[in-house]
């Protein structure tokens, strides 16, 4: 996906969209408008990017992925055993910049954010 210069995020539908929340500090705007595409049980939206690197995640965002670089990545119409095949949510839909919080910020940025845990705010 590098030389593409694109990200996916996937969500797994099932146990993503809490840790999602999270993530973009329950921010869904412009970059829920992206172009995304589905199996039986994920959801992926696909994003214009500059960077090769997508943010890495721990293990309190289970659920969600963030594909980049040289990612692999069968894109609909594709099927294969157990999913039902890759279907396009809206085809025609733009494809936007990557929010900053899917991409891993510049080694020598002051933007290494901390994202807080929702354990540590009780």
């Amino acid at each position: 996906m590098g030389a593409s210069n694109l990200a996916v995020l996937e969500i797994d539908t099932r146990i993503g969209y809490v840790p999602l929340s999270t993530l973009c500090h329950s921010s869904f705007g412009r970059w829920t408008q992206t172009l995304q595409f589905r199996d039986a049980t994920s959801r992926f939206f696909i994003f214009r990017s500059n960077k090769q690197r997508g943010r890495s995640l721990d293990r309190r965002f289970q659920g969600i992925k963030i594909h980049s670089g040289n990612a692999f990545l069968l894109i609909p119409p594709s099927n294969f055993v157990g999913s039902g095949g890759l279907a396009y949510i809206r085809l025609h839909a733009p494809i936007v910049d990557a929010p900053a919080w899917v991409l891993e910020p510049e080694p020598n940025s002051n933007e290494r954010e901390e994202i807080p845990s929702p354990l540590l705010a009780a």
